[in-house]
């Protein structure tokens, strides 16, 4: 693992197990790119790339910043380029590629970072296209500062929850897969606006093909588990050693010693104990934790719609310089106003559903975010959102499809909206992107003051959003 450059010549890097590896995730890429166009960031010397991408492939680019890796070897081939590009602004056109590759890449971007290479991916990445990464793998957020402690070179490990969180940031479908190996286990990852059934076929064939057999996972499985629970003994961290260390001898058949027994009351079952109750609490109503803190609307945690509102922009509208946010303050898109004409709508002050002072044609882009469900006419404020944006300027549309009523002191609460329903207010438009957000659907936003809905009605939280473009 702390072989870090990829020089298949080299006889370290081979004796490590790291060149198995490298081989085994070209050699699953390599499925997925017949006839397409690639991109394979941080690419490294580019060694896999050639020798695994280029023959099926239309055509294959490979980047990375270190020009030091990209000159290690000298390959030329017609379908073929390597690039010194920032992986974080790639300077490639938004929908460029069909297939995107992020192997063995995320980890050494600290956790920031790490979202903006995603979002980048994203951009480049065809709306219909995939992308496929992997990443070494971290069973648990114990083992976190024990990993980055042993190779410099990664400034943050992703647990299958956290990888999942990040990516779902940008991609609708994601797919995660873990891969146990005797040198070190890493997540497999594939991301899509919409992984379809004939994709989702193709992954899970081609997953099975490369994972082994079921006694060989077990095999590696208690072998990774069991190297966990001794580094964190050596840590001093003895209840979640007895996790692991429970794990690791669960994939032993017939062998269920009292050290097993012993490990697993004492660490493993309390905490699912715990969780169920909660979520018995949560479903039935039952007050067995008593709430210590008053519960508010500031305290519930929304989610941050920044970094998702940062990758639409990126994608769709990069280029954007006179922008307008209706029911906002640049919240979202703090990252991206910095140096261009930003300007602010809101009510009372200013009313968007009568024409307003904007000349016609005003806007590159127009943002909008849960603010639809509070204008008395939605009709008249998506004819003047299209009369003040420019030709081939981008209006996004977040709002709410079903959620409690939250009407306030200057504005009431009036619509919910569907997904053909926003279409049909924006008809005028085309239509880049819709969809339903269900993130938060059995999000409980009670407070301390709200009647329990019997349909529960308190709980079932749909956001949907919408981007156009005008004609």
């Amino acid at each position: 693992m702390a072989v870090e450059r990829a020089l298949p010549d080299n006889i370290d890097y081979k004796e490590s197990g790291c060149y198995e590896l490298l081989v085994e995730r070209y050699s699953i890429a390599k499925q997925f790119v017949a006839g397409k166009i690639v991109l394979d960031s941080c690419c490294g010397t580019g060694w896999g790339t050639f020798y695994y991408l280029t023959k099926d492939a239309k055509h294959v680019t490979g980047i990375d910043i270190s020009e030091e890796a990209l000159i290690s070897y000298d390959f030329k081939k017609d379908n073929f380029q390597l690039l010194k590009r920032n992986v974080l602004n790639s300077e490639f056109k938004s929908n460029s590629f069909d297939v995107t590759l992020a192997l063995e890449s995320i980890e050494h971007f600290d956790k920031q970072d790490g979202v903006r290479y995603i979002a980048e991916l994203h951009r480049v990445t065809k709306s219909d296209g995939i992308l496929m990464g992997t990443t070494p793998l971290c069973v648990h957020k114990s083992m976190m500062s024990v990993l980055l402690g042993i190779n410099k070179h990664h400034l943050y490990m992703y647990t299958p929850k956290k990888l999942r969180q990040i990516l779902k940031l940008h991609f609708s479908s994601v797919r995660i897969y873990k891969f146990y190996n005797k040198t070190f286990p890493y997540l497999l990852f594939f991301c899509a606006e919409k992984i379809k059934p004939v994709q989702r076929k193709e992954i899970i064939e081609v997953v099975s093909s490369f994972s082994g057999s079921k006694s060989s996972i077990r095999e590696n499985k208690a072998h990774h588990y069991d190297w966990c629970s001794k580094q964190l003994q050596n840590k001093g961290d003895f209840v979640n050693f007895r996790r692991m260390h429970a794990v690791a001898l669960l994939q032993i058949p017939k062998v269920k010693s009292y050290f097993w027994w012993r490990d697993l009351f004492i660490t493993v079952l309390p905490v699912n104990v715990v969780k169920i109750i909660k979520k018995l609490k949560n479903i039935h109503k039952v007050s067995i934790f008593k709430r210590n803190v008053k519960q508010t609307w500031a305290s519930m945690q929304w989610k941050d719609w920044s970094a998702w509102t940062m990758s639409k922009v990126n994608k769709y509208c990069p280029n954007a310089k006179d922008i307008l946010e209706i029911g906002g303050q640049g919240k979202e898109l703090k990252n991206f106003i910095h140096r261009r004409n930003f300007q602010t709508l809101n009510f009372p002050e200013s009313d968007i559903c009568k024409r307003t002072a904007f000349s016609s044609s005003a806007f590159d882009l127009i943002y909008c975010k849960h603010t639809f469900e509070h204008l008395y006419n939605p009709f008249d404020a998506a004819k003047e959102i299209n009369r003040i944006l420019k030709p081939g300027g981008v209006v996004i549309v977040i709002t709410h499809w079903s959620w409690r009523y939250h009407g306030a002191h200057n504005f009431g609460d009036y619509w919910r909206f569907s997904e053909p329903g926003l279409k049909l207010l924006f008809s005028e438009l085309d239509i880049l992107e819709s969809a339903y957000d269900i993130s938060e659907r059995r999000k409980d936003c009670r407070l301390n003051n709200v009647p329990v809905d019997k349909l529960g009605g308190w709980r079932e939280h749909w956001h949907v959003y919408l981007i156009g473009k005008k004609r």
